[in-house]
């Protein structure tokens, strides 16, 4: 469970407000991607594991989608979205997993730039 003091620490990550759930694999190694937030109370975080070992975690709620928010040796994992949560993970300059951005998100990253 988490250290930090919220009123979801108490809860597996899989049930906390919008949990979403990325994996891939590169040759050996497994990768998992955790998002989970909750609007009403302004927290979340977002967790990076890497052959089952946490090795990354992120509270903040807003962020760049041309900036890592999580990171580990060659694994990069960025995050981006208007109305939803996307992730892009790349291993170097390998990119192993990304969501389609709709319009809206499109739009979004541009104004970001």
């Amino acid at each position: 469970m988490d250290t930090e003091p919220h009123p979801f620490a108490d809860l597996p990550l899989e049930r906390r407000p919008n949990f979403k759930e990325w994996k891939v694999t590169r040759g050996d190694t497994q990768i998992r991607v955790v998002n989970w937030f909750s609007l009403m109370r302004l927290v979340g975080a977002a967790h990076l594991y890497i052959d089952g070992v946490e090795v990354d975690r992120s509270t903040a709620i807003t962020v760049s989608p041309h900036t890592p928010l999580l990171s580990s040796g060659a694994v990069n994992v960025y995050f981006a979205g208007a109305l939803s949560v996307k992730a892009s993970i790349t291993w170097d300059d390998e990119v192993l997993l990304r969501d389609e951005l709709s319009f809206l998100d499109r739009m979004t990253y541009k104004i970001m730039q």
